[in-house]
Parts: C-alpha cells; sequence; structure tokens
C-alpha cells in the first residue's frame, strides 16, 4: 500500500511540475505559440528533403514561394552604382540602408503568406497558403461540426435572457429623463438641425451620402493562389536556367502541390474528393488512376483510400476507367500524420514526380555521357 501511495504521489508531482511548464513541456508551448498551426481547408504545398534538414527546407521553400507569389517587376536601387536623370546623378544606397534591405529579406520568411502545420514526420514539411479567401473549394461541414455548431448557437441562446422592465422601482429615473428630453427639442430642416433655446446651439454636418462613383476607383480581385500551376513555372525555370532571381532549391527535393487540405479521416475525405473531384476533373477526362502516399497515419490505408475516391469518380464520371499507365486525370492523395492533402494532376508521368533536383541531375548525366 505503501508503494501504491508513493508512485501515485510522484505521478501527482510530475504531473503538477509538467502542467506549470516545467521541462520540455515549456518548449514545446513556446514552439507552439510561435509556430501556430493553420487552419485545414487552404491550398497547400508538401516539401520533402532529407532527414534533419527539416528546418532549412522549411526556410527555402517559403523563400521560393513567397518569391513565385509576388514577384517584383520594378528594379531596386540597389542594382546600379548611379544613373544620369535630367544631368543629375543618383547616388547607390547607403550602408544602413542596405543593412535595412538585407534584414527585411532576411525576415521575409517570417512574415510570409504561407504558414507551416508540425506533422512530426521526418523528412517533409507541410506548407499551407494563409491568405484571405485562398480555399480552392468550398468548406466542408461534418456531423461532428454541425453538431458543434448547434451546440453553440443552443447555448448562446440561452445565455441570453430577454431584458425585463421594472415598474416599480423606475419610476423616477424615467420621470427625470422625460424632463431631459423636453428640455432639449430639435426640428429637423433638410439636412441642418435647428435646436430650441433651452439647449447650447451646436452646428452639424449633412449626413447625406455623396456621389463619388466616377472617382472612385474598381477594385480588381485577385485569383487565389494555384500550388500546381506555381510548381510548374518554378520547374520550367529550373529546367530552361531562366529567372535566375529566383532562390534555388537546395535543401528541397520535392514540392508536391495540393489543392485542398483536411483532417485524415473517412468523412471528410469523402466530402472534400466530392468537391475537388466536381471541380478540377475535366469533363473530357476518360481516364483516371489514384497515387496515394501515407505517412505516420493509422487513421487512413490504401484499400479506404482507393474505395472512397473511386466510388467518387464512378458516381460523378459514369464513363471514366482506370488507367495507371497514362491516365488523363491523376488524383493525388498525401497523408501526413492528421493532416492529408489532396489534388487533381493532369500528365503526371510528365512532372517526374515534382522532382526539382530532376533537371539538375539529368544535365550532369548528359554531360558525362559526352
Amino acid at each position: 500500500m505503501n508503494l501504491e501511495k508513493m508512485s501515485e504521489d510522484a505521478a501527482k508531482k510530475k504531473r503538477k511540475y509538467l502542467d506549470s511548464g516545467g521541462g520540455k513541456s515549456n518548449n514545446r508551448r513556446k514552439w507552439a505559440a510561435i509556430n501556430r498551426r493553420p487552419k485545414r481547408g487552404a491550398p497547400g504545398m508538401l516539401l520533402t528533403c532529407e532527414t534533419g534538414r527539416e528546418r532549412k527546407c522549411q526556410r527555402e521553400g517559403i523563400d521560393i514561394l513567397n518569391h513565385y507569389l509576388t514577384t517584383p517587376d520594378v528594379a531596386t536601387p540597389s542594382d546600379h552604382d548611379s544613373k544620369e536623370e535630367g544631368g543629375e546623378k543618383t547616388t547607390a544606397l547607403s550602408l544602413e540602408e542596405e543593412l535595412k534591405l538585407l534584414k527585411s529579406k532576411k525576415g521575409s520568411s517570417e512574415s510570409s503568406s504561407f504558414g507551416v502545420y508540425e506533422t512530426s514526420c521526418r523528412g517533409t514539411v507541410f506548407v499551407l497558403c494563409t491568405l484571405s479567401n485562398c480555399n480552392l473549394i468550398p468548406n466542408i461541414q461534418t456531423e461532428y461540426m454541425l453538431s458543434k455548431k448547434n451546440n453553440t448557437t443552443s447555448e448562446v441562446s440561452k445565455s441570453e435572457s430577454p431584458t425585463l422592465s421594472d415598474d416599480d422601482g423606475n419610476d423616477d429615473g424615467n420621470d427625470d429623463c422625460d424632463e431631459s428630453n423636453k428640455k432639449i427639442k430639435s426640428e429637423t430642416v433638410g439636412s441642418e438641425t435647428v435646436k430650441t433655446d433651452d439647449a447650447p446651439s451646436t452646428s452639424l454636418t449633412s449626413t447625406e451620402p455623396e456621389n463619388n462613383d466616377a472617382t472612385t476607383p474598381l477594385i480588381q480581385e485577385t485569383p487565389p493562389w494555384d500550388p500546381i500551376s506555381t510548381v510548374r513555372t518554378i520547374m520550367s525555370d529550373i529546367d530552361n536556367d531562366s529567372n535566375k532571381a529566383a532562390p534555388r532549391s537546395r535543401f528541397v527535393t520535392r514540392m508536391i502541390p495540393m489543392q485542398a487540405t483536411f483532417f485524415a479521416s473517412p468523412e471528410e475525405l469523402e466530402l472534400t474528393c466530392s468537391e475537388v473531384l466536381k471541380k478540377f476533373v475535366a469533363k473530357t477526362a476518360k481516364t483516371f488512376g489514384i497515387v496515394f502516399k501515407r505517412r505516420n497515419c493509422s487513421n487512413l490505408n490504401r484499400n479506404l483510400v482507393i474505395k472512397i475516391v473511386g466510388e467518387s469518380m464512378r458516381k460523378q464520371f459514369p464513363d471514366c476507367t482506370v488507367d495507371l499507365d497514362k491516365p488523363d486525370a491523376t488524383i493525388l492523395v498525401e497523408t501526413c500524420g492528421t493532416l492529408c492533402g489532396m489534388s487533381v494532376i493532369e500528365k503526371f508521368k510528365d512532372c517526374r514526380k515534382f522532382n526539382l533536383m530532376g533537371a539538375d541531375t539529368s544535365a550532369g548525366s548528359s554531360q558525362n555521357g559526352e
């Protein structure tokens, strides 16, 4: 009995120590506060690298995505030392200005439009887009989400009780308010207000809206970020050795685009699959294939994913047949822990499995052969 009590006391002390922020949990909480997980549903990019190079891969991948998200077209003053404009020379940047520019470039990865979703999988980094209105498909609603919303709305309705009027205790206060309102009388004439002698006179401006339709410019909404087109442009720039201003991939080996992300469960897979196939599978597609990769996930397996995706394809596209060699549409499903990504890719065999090192290796092999 004494040994059991001692073990219970030791377990309680250890729990209190961990809850108070001691040991490794303190570092985990600090890391979770700094790198908060972005919400699921947004498009993202799955980066692969060598084990132990995840931090460098994360930094490098975010820099590449930020460059291809917004590429500056205006040349900076540091590109040239001096110019002559109207007979006057413009000098280059000073040392302090160059240091500020370098610091801003260094912190661009931290304050970027992409967030890292921690998956605790070695050799992988999952980056999600955090821009407003970046979701490519509508938000899915599972039974658990709907029940949770109903519970919250019921609790809010119960907490909000109707206000009761106290006729007995508030008679004096209402009389005072009525007397004060009688003293201040206003007569509205057009857009100006004329006050009586009881109240101090104040001039009020007109509240009519002005017609500025001709002067207000039209705001053009930017299209949402497309991960597949971004990866294709990155690979074409690497193959053609163009866009030398873009950062190169030293630690990132593959960039796998994900058009939608969700929780790794059969229910959310079924709902997300129907929306993704409805939007991204072309009507002219006659064949399809399924590519599935699982990393540290026990909620989904290969047979279950193939069954759910195949049934959804047969419902929406009954004329499509399975072709694993060269399908018209390849449905890519990637799982990392509790996060799952999905995308529909055309001509998947021509993408080299989105390997960024393929161009460099092919160039090196051709030189060796010569």
